[in-house]
């Protein structure tokens, strides 16, 4: 009863203030009235003979500013804020031949569609875009991607781009090793004809692992033939039909590893991202919530590539960037690149599955998919063993060419259990399995 008779009153003094607001604030709030001229007037921005600041050119990319005599970029910059608010966008502050440059930022689109780029040399994709440019992941220069990202923020689609350039750029030069924990992720691409192995089991994720030590092992031995230290200068010394293919280890939601209890897989995941560099084999993980006992230093540390979706913490946000920063991007597909100490807010490209098997269908076999191939050799207890007792820090200080070092006895002992596992190359008897 009291709300109905109080209701009048309150309406009538609420219009008062919207007008008696609007009066007073008019010139900020009529489209056309926005005059920074009036602006700087408002906020008394002037020196000691009452000079204030005067614009002499206006466009749509921002405004040229007189700067009085006694006055500085930093009195304008503490105003910085007030001026965005009034302008309605964010701006950069600069000086320009004596003269104050106030820029407005370039806004990053909401959605970039995904168009298959052009080959470039080396080993290198597009995954993004920031304000100004398309921006690469380039192999050759840093080896390993992390990718993470919260639920729903994008995370899929950017691992979606970026193994279909890969695959459509550099068909007869990559091979693909697919560890899917999360069971639907990756299975668009296990029928391809670059698609080595893939697996959802930890316990045969493990063997795969263990299998691409023994493989950059063998490659370091190549090299050491031929004397060089990497597969670029390999590929270009040896016939064209005796090049090695770049191998890409992809795993989703890597974390489940950690599903082996003597953490073995993860310890030789670490022991690969640390020598596997200059061999050609790249990785590719992902995964959603981290803390210190899934990617401590010595793994991250190996990782040149970090692309960091909107994370649900800061916590988690720092341990991948280093920072803050990821837990306030509010729009789906953007991320954080971080490159060395480079960062940059990028939008990655938007790749509907429907679309991913297009581009993807000239490169699909047209056998049983590796998929279908039920892997059956396990490590055997004494490799589990030496795997378990090997020494990690041996690796961070791995050299290409000299595991033969004895500050590298440990990884040399454990490529060695190797040399005597049995190779099965005619894996046509599991189809009838």
């Amino acid at each position: 009863m009291s709300q109905n008779i109080l209701q009048p009153y309150f309406d009538l003094v609420w219009d008062l203030g919207i007008k008696l607001f609007n009066w007073t604030f008019e010139y900020w709030l009529e489209d056309g009235k926005k005059d920074l001229n009036l602006f700087f007037k408002s906020i008394k921005l002037n020196n000691k003979l009452d000079e204030f600041p005067m614009i002499i050119k206006e466009s749509d990319k921002g405004y040229l500013i007189t700067i009085p005599t006694g006055l500085s970029l930093n009195d304008f910059i503490k105003y910085k804020d007030n001026m965005e608010v009034y302008l309605g966008k964010d701006i950069e502050l600069s000086l320009k031949s004596g003269l104050l440059y106030l820029e407005f930022k370039k806004e990053l689109p909401t959605l970039v569609k995904y168009k298959l780029p052009k080959k470039m040399n080396g080993i290198c994709v597009p995954f993004a875009k920031s304000i100004d440019k398309d921006i690469f992941i380039d192999f050759k220069e840093e080896a390993h991607v992390l990718l993470t990202g919260a639920t729903g923020s994008g995370k899929s689609s950017t691992l979606r781009n970026i193994l279909t350039s890969l695959v459509c750029l550099y068909p007869n030069e990559i091979k693909l090793v697919l560890i899917d924990f999360k069971v639907v992720e990756l299975s668009l691409f296990k029928r391809l004809k670059q698609a080595e192995k893939y697996t959802t089991e930890v316990e045969v994720a493990k063997d795969i692992i263990a299998d691409e030590l023994q493989e950059c092992k063998r490659r370091y031995d190549l090299f050491d033939e031929i004397g060089v230290t990497n597969i670029y200068e390999y590929n270009d010394k040896v016939p064209k039909n005796k090049r090695l293919k770049y191998r890409f280890i992809v795993i989703e939601e890597f974390v489940m590893l950690l599903e082996d209890k003597k953490k073995i897989a993860m310890s030789m995941l670490k022991r690969l991202s640390a020598i596997s560099r200059a061999s050609g084999q790249f990785l590719i993980i992902t995964g959603q919530r981290f803390d210190n006992t899934v990617i401590d230093l010595v793994l991250r540390s190996n990782v040149g590539h970090r692309l960091c979706h909107k994370m649900n913490d800061e916590a988690n946000s720092r341990l991948i960037l280093d920072e803050p920063g990821a837990e306030k991007l509010n729009c789906k597909g953007r991320m954080i690149y971080k490159c060395g100490s480079n960062k940059i807010e990028c939008q990655g490209y938007y790749l509907e599955i429907d679309k991913v098997k297009e581009y993807i269908k000239p490169h699909l076999n047209k056998s049983d998919p590796v998929a279908s191939k039920k892997l059956k050799n396990k490590l055997k207890s004494k490799e589990i063993e030496i795997l378990n007792n090997a020494d990690i820090k041996a690796e961070n200080n791995f050299v290409p060419g000299s595991y033969r070092d004895n500050q590298n006895i440990n990884i040399q002992e454990t490529n060695n259990v190797y040399e005597n596992k049995e190779i099965i190359n005619d894996l046509s008897f599991l189809e009838n399995l």
